[in-house]
């Protein structure tokens, strides 16, 4: 072999390893310099290389300060010990965190991330006997850059930043914890996520996976902790067997810019006094659940009512305003609350499916007409006593409209209050409408303008 060979082989050899980088452990004891080359194992320097990974295993509570922007491939911790990291940047690479300790980590520096989907790992228990969760990780600082992140695990992830990173923002559940399970003395979902801040999620777009698929069980579940502004688009997953992905919004409100998909199932839970606020589409291809059964919650749906939409385990003073109108059709069950119509025929004017299941739920008309012109009457399901109440305010009467050839012959038990009216055109004298409840002292305006209005009890509209 040449000596300009072996200069060759020497110099490829040498990129490999530099290529490679080193894993270090932290053998710093319980706070230190991460710059310092004596706290790491081995000692010949400190983590700052697009190769290098740095380890933690700490078994009492641990403070390591980055005194200088570094550079890692990936950080892993375990161990049972609280661990905090702090001080400048770290430019994270494709390895991400990783934590299965069961102990809080915190890492409050800025982090900048250039792979697509920068895995971030939190290990929480693998079986549902599990007692002990896993640790929380914390991301105090912003996350910028060109990448995005890839949160698995049963773990949690909390998120503090205004973070900037162009990529996407990916949760996935584990299919590991079912619906409504405790580990430790904490009710979870199969992949935790709570977000501070309406940024926390990038700049691009977020998706909440069901994982894998067990039945009964929860995806991942994105936990809101303040008010706040979303500003990217969202999906989440659910299927048919009851596997959810979720949004809870704890005792805040929250408004969500942008469209928000459900794929199957998904569930928007919404804790006491928060409202939600859809500005963008509420897509859904299957069923959207909405959760409503705290006292004062509020959703605000501003674009068309579309597909199927449950208000499930709602309070009875829970509202329900929508404004968009052009919507085509409606599939909505509600178990109580009050479905506020903000504008003229913002219910669509194909009933499809709508089911109430209490005695608690009715519609306020606010002063706008709602146009009806078909009905799929097997599917209608105003059962008696469940709709409380047609309402509209003194001042601003308004009228529930049924009118063309596609509805047919039907009948509801709602009182008819305020200044709430009826308008009945069938277009065929066939045809009847029965009330089969009291008539409150409604001013609003009974029109029969065809077919038969049939009043089985109580007293007629005074107009």
């Amino acid at each position: 072999m040449s000596k300009g060979n072996i200069l060759v082989v020497s110099f490829f050899a040498i990129l490999a390893t530099a290529s490679h980088g080193t894993d270090y452990a932290w053998n710093g004891g319980t706070s230190g310099e991460w710059t310092t080359a004596s706290n790491w194992s081995p000692s010949t320097g400190y983590p700052n290389g697009s190769g290098d990974t740095a380890s933690f295993s700490p078994s009492a509570a641990t403070a390591v300060t980055v005194g200088s922007a570094v550079e890692v491939r990936g950080i892993t911790v375990g161990g049972a010990g609280a661990l905090t990291i702090t001080g400048s940047a770290i430019t994270l690479g494709s390895s991400g965190i990783t934590s299965t300790s069961t102990a809080a980590v915190g890492i409050s520096n800025d982090l900048a991330i250039a792979t697509a989907a920068t895995p971030l790992a939190v290990n929480g228990p693998a079986t549902l006997s599990a007692s002990t969760p896993a640790g929380p990780l914390h991301l105090g600082g912003v996350i910028s850059g060109s990448g995005g992140l890839a949160k698995t695990g049963a773990g949690e992830l909390h998120l503090y930043g205004a973070n900037t990173f162009a990529g996407d923002f990916e949760a996935t559940g584990t299919g590991k914890t079912p619906q409504g399970a405790t580990i430790g003395s904490k009710t979870v979902g199969s992949s935790e996520v709570f977000i501070y801040n309406g940024f926390a999620l990038g700049t691009q777009h977020a998706y909440f996976d069901k994982g894998l698929t067990q039945f009964n069980s929860l995806g991942a579940r994105l936990n809101i902790m303040e008010s706040m502004t979303i500003g990217i688009p969202m999906q989440l997953t659910g299927d048919r067997d009851n596997n959810y992905s979720m949004i809870v919004a704890a005792e805040a409100d929250v408004t969500f810019n942008q469209d928000v998909e459900s794929k199957g199932r998904a569930r928007i839970v919404l804790r006491a006094n928060s409202k939600a606020r859809f500005v963008g589409k509420l897509l859904h291809t299957n069923y959207l659940n909405l959760h409503m059964n705290a006292v004062g919650t509020e959703v605000f749906l501003y674009k068309p009512v579309s597909g199927s939409c449950y208000v499930e385990d709602s309070n009875k003073g829970a509202k329900v305003h929508l404004f968009g109108t052009g919507g085509t059709s409606m599939n909505w069950f509600q178990n109580s609350g009050i479905i506020v119509c903000e504008d003229e025929n913002v219910i669509p004017p194909q009933l499809n499916y709508f089911q109430v299941q209490t005695a608690n739920c009715y519609i306020d008309l606010n002063g706008h007409d709602q146009l009806i012109t078909k009905v799929e009457l097997s599917q209608l399901k105003f059962s008696p006593g469940a709709i409380e109440k047609i309402s509209s305010p003194v001042g601003s009467p308004a009228k529930m409209r049924f009118v063309g050839a596609n509805v047919p012959s039907f009948g509801m038990a709602a009182q008819f209050d305020g200044t709430a009216g009826m308008e009945w055109d069938p277009q065929s004298a066939s045809k009847v409408y029965t009330q089969s409840n009291t008539v409150s002292g409604t001013t609003g305006e009974l029109d029969v303008k065809s077919g038969v209005y049939r009043l089985a009890n109580g007293a007629p509209f005074t107009q």
